[in-house]
């Protein structure tokens, strides 16, 4: 099932005092409005997700001004106005079957697919436009502040500045040439690869 998302709308379940999961309450443009779950870790990967599109957008604003300004404007209106109401029922009795379990990203030019498993085994497509990340960011945010959910929030945007990345190239010319130099010298080889 894809959405292309129109509004959205947050709120954050805690059990005894303690973060359980964020609700996220979508409405796609065929006005049909879903809620799904997000448990610790499934929020810090939608948080760093839209980090890097909230730096595309970034950029989009240095090189196109005033005109990229006005549209993003006109975006977070029509997601304020398209915001959907969150039942209490969705807070006390959350359905464990909309539970994100897992996020892959799908990067665009201007817009991001982001796949989620549910707990319940299907699979949702969320087709999110960069004008979007920014406000979708806030609600995230704002859900945390309303609920004194400051060090979560602080965990999860702290990581994202020290994000460790690692590659391997696993081509046979190089583990060749590898093997050759540990034959050679007998000790062990550490490479840096910049």
């Amino acid at each position: 099932m894809q959405n292309t998302l129109k509004g959205f709308n947050t709120a954050v379940i805690k059990h005894e005092d303690h973060f359980l999961a964020l609700l996220l309450k979508v409405k796609s443009q065929n006005d049909i409005c879903q809620t799904y779950y997000l448990q610790a870790p499934q929020l810090a990967d939608l948080c760093l997700i839209l980090q890097s599109r909230i730096n595309l957008v970034a950029q989009r604003i240095s090189e196109e001004g005033d005109t990229y300004k006005e549209k993003l404007n006109n975006i977070n209106e029509i997601i304020i106005a398209e915001t959907p109401e969150i039942e209490i029922s969705e807070i006390e009795e959350p359905d464990s079957g909309q539970r994100i379990t897992s996020l892959t990203f799908a990067p665009g030019n201007a817009s991001a697919k982001i796949v989620a498993v549910l707990q319940n085994k299907k699979t949702i497509i969320f087709n999110i436009d960069d004008t979007q990340v920014d406000a979708l960011s806030v609600a995230i945010q704002q859900a945390l502040i309303n609920s004194n959910e400051n060090d979560l929030m602080q965990n999860i945007y702290f990581d994202m500045k020290y994000l460790m990345l690692y590659t391997v190239d696993l081509s046979k010319e190089k583990i060749f040439h590898i093997n050759n130099i540990f034959k050679k010298t007998g000790k062990p080889l550490y490479i840096k690869t910049i």
